[in-house]
């Protein structure tokens, strides 16, 4: 039987990565820290329920929200290390010439790095399942709920690969390429929202105070952040589905709209678009850096 010829960029990462201590210790030590929250959260839970009398129910979907957005979040501590090193490092060596020179394309190089990425990083997501389908297990959401916040974290795992792919295409070296993704990451996640403040910082109690007022264009920058779209998404779940909308709505004067209507979904399609753009501007970048090789010798 003929063999099925496999991408050889993503052999060699994939056993890169796997020699790294990104799977060990790393893996376990995700798998730790996810599994401590749910103590804390287990926890807490009893003790207000045994103080307050406050409802299991309630107990649970707050334990759902909190160890699904802690694995979102680790998620993001983990990615820009793993990804923004993965095509500078071959730059840095002169790999990727000697990679295009085998007959690779720019696409069979990207390829190969995002799904190796990609498949390490979903290792990670899956070593935080156990803790987080505790919540089904006792009773507090249903499957199909659970299914659609993993759907989440997956795309917001692809989309981080993508951005963090893209910046190592564009770093000359390995240290610059992760420095450099943490940074765009961390502006993703907490430089968006204070955007999002800092009208507010500025002016005060003062700052948007007309009632019914349009929601400014500088908030759906917002929609661009992962973290706060897998928030929306577990908090309609959870039964709070205004949870975002309020979030947004610093002052309280703000009117709805169709888009704020349809934020998460809205906000989906962003990440997806951007996702594919990340991609094709890191194809672009190596094949453009990179002395092209005849089209009859790529992979």
């Amino acid at each position: 039987m003929k063999k099925i010829h496999q991408n050889p960029v993503y052999e060699r990462e994939r056993i890169r990565i796997d020699r790294s201590f990104l799977v060990f210790p790393g893996i376990p030590l995700y798998a730790g820290l996810i599994s401590a929250a749910a103590l804390a959260v287990f926890f807490m839970m009893i003790r207000q329920a045994n103080a307050a009398g406050q409802s299991s129910y309630e107990g649970m979907m707050q334990m759902y929200l909190v160890l699904t957005m802690a694995e979102s979040i680790l998620l993001m501590l983990v990615i820009p290390g793993l990804v923004g090193t993965a095509l500078a490092r071959d730059r840095e060596r002169g790999a990727l010439p000697v990679l295009q020179s085998s007959g690779i394309s720019a696409v069979g190089m990207v390829s190969g790095k995002f799904l190796s990425c990609l498949g390490t990083a979903l290792l990670y997501l899956v070593c935080g399942i156990p803790a987080v389908f505790l919540v089904y297990i006792y009773g507090g959401i249903p499957l199909s709920a659970f299914f659609g916040s993993l759907g989440v974290l997956i795309l917001t795992a692809m989309f981080l690969v993508s951005v963090c792919l893209m910046i190592s295409s564009l770093c000359p070296r390995a240290g610059t390429g992760a420095a450099v993704s943490y940074l765009v990451t961390a502006f993703l996640t907490v430089g968006t929202l204070l955007i999002h403040y800092l009208p507010v910082i500025l002016f005060g109690a003062s700052y948007g105070t007309s009632p019914g007022m349009k929601v400014p264009w500088y908030e759906y920058i917002l929609l661009c952040n992962p973290v706060l779209t897998l928030y929306g998404i577990l908090s309609e779940q959870t039964g709070n589905p205004d949870a975002l909308f309020n979030l947004i709505n610093v002052q309280g004067n703000y009117r709805k709209n169709h888009l704020t209507d349809r934020w998460s979904a809205l906000s989906l399609a962003v990440l997806a678009v951007l996702l594919l753009c990340c991609l094709i501007a890191a194809v672009r970048t190596v094949y453009r850096r990179e002395k092209p090789v005849p089209a009859s010798r790529r992979f």
